[in-house]
């Protein structure tokens, strides 16, 4: 699963996941050599917490590129991400194409009081798909650390992105930061530009956030982090990292099958 654990310490949305991840279920290895995905893909109880699934409509989607370019060198990292709202009954229900796996396609039952996910499957494009166990939400970031502390600046304004000729009015926000572990210090860089226009909008709780709800961090303009993501560039460890809007619509459809009720 990509993890961008000091970003989303001390970035906007901490521990909700501001980047887009294209995990689509953790878990190590690939989907060649005949080995089943199944047996190595893993879904946790909060791992979509960071979308508000009471704002999605039945056939909602996106889709997402992003480049990733790490110290020394080499070639971009690239990957595709789609994101679809396939379905609405007593749960929001969401799918995602499974990196590592391609041609298969993971689904999750969310309920929309918690945002938890309360049912997964995984399956191939129109194969019937396979149940697979909801673990317990995992320990995360600074879980544990005994010296943790986040300050820096953030900055929000308007900015205008465009995206394959039509241009989104977006909610731009800019932060530099410095978090410090046991004594030592990390810093970090990010930008995000938000739309209402777009699907999949961020879950925000101003008063969980460590940042805005930090005396350590100065703010210029206050977010309202209001739509779903359009841009996000990051630099943390001499990393940097870009995710970008590539499509949109309102007519998806469920790829994979689900099993007769027994």
């Amino acid at each position: 699963m990509r993890k961008f654990v000091l970003l989303a310490a001390a970035g906007l949305m901490a521990g909700c996941g501001l980047i887009p991840s294209d995990d689509g279920g953790g878990g190590g290895g690939g989907g060649g050599g005949g080995v089943d995905p199944t047996s190595f893909t893993k879904v946790y109880a909060n791992q979509y917490s960071y979308f508000d699934v009471s704002a999605l409509k039945e056939g909602d989607w996106v889709e997402y590129e992003s480049k990733s370019k790490a110290p020394g060198g080499g070639g971009d990292n690239v990957s595709k991400t789609r994101y679809a709202c396939v379905k609405i009954d007593s749960l929001v229900w969401l799918e995602f194409n499974a990196a590592g796996a391609e041609g298969w396609y993971v689904l999750v039952g969310i309920d929309k009081s918690d945002r938890s996910v309360k049912k997964a499957y995984m399956g191939e494009k129109d194969k019937e798909a396979k149940e697979i166990k909801v673990e317990p939400a995992p320990a995360t970031g600074t879980a544990g650390t005994t010296n943790y502390k986040t300050r820096g600046t953030g900055k929000v304004s308007k900015d205008s992105v465009t995206v394959k000729g039509t241009a989104f009015d977006c909610e731009k926000t800019e932060i530099t930061s410095t978090t410090t572990i046991d004594g030592k210090d990390y810093s970090s860089k990010s930008a995000s530009w938000v739309c209402e226009k777009v699907p999949f909008r961020y879950y925000w709780d101003e008063k969980a956030n460590n940042t805005t709800n930090n005396a350590d961090f100065k703010w210029e303009g206050k977010p309202s982090v209001k739509g779903g993501s359009v841009k996000t560039w990051s630099e943390s460890s001499g990393t940097v990292s870009e995710t970008n809007l590539t499509a949109w619509g309102n007519d998806a459809k469920m790829s994979v099958k689900l099993p007769a009720p027994k």
